[in-house]
């Protein structure tokens, strides 16, 4: 009897032990995966051009790696629109033509409209450089991903 009882209890401390090792391998291999998944949508999206950026907002991964990820795609839509929002001031038509003849004419001598316009584009161009400049800040980085985790 005493040798059939150290028996099962060896029996039943390798079912035990192989049982650990299962679903260590299990959560191994579900984190690796989870890993993969976000390291491919930020490799992903580290190759777009943020002027003309569109982040898919669907997210891959699971668990902790789905709150790293949204908040990414969250940080780089943010971004994003800044950078477009910047882009259009600098491009914007009306910025070009405060200098001609017929801007001139119509606004001067006093240029009411003008510096109206450019103290209103100035405000928001600095507003959207200042983002731009602080988004690149690691810790502005790191603070804006510690919301989410």
């Amino acid at each position: 009897m005493k040798g059939k009882g150290k028996k099962i209890f060896l029996l039943i401390c390798l079912f035990i032990l192989c049982g650990y090792f299962i679903v260590f391998s299990i959560l191994t291999i579900y984190n690796q995966n989870n890993e993969r998944i976000l390291r491919d949508e930020v490799q992903s999206l580290s190759k777009k051009d943020l002027s003309t950026l569109k982040v898919d907002t669907e997210i891959r991964s699971k668990g902790k790696y789905a709150i790293v990820e949204k908040a990414i795609k969250d940080y780089l839509t943010d971004y994003s629109s800044h950078y477009k929002e910047l882009l259009r001031l600098l491009d914007d038509q009306q910025l070009t033509k405060l200098l001609t003849f017929d801007n001139y004419q119509k606004d001067g001598p006093e240029f009411e409209k003008s510096l109206t316009y450019l103290d209103t584009t100035k405000k928001s161009f600095d507003e959207n450089i200042s983002f731009l400049i602080q988004g690149l800040e690691e810790k502005n980085i790191k603070g804006f991903i510690s919301t989410y985790t």
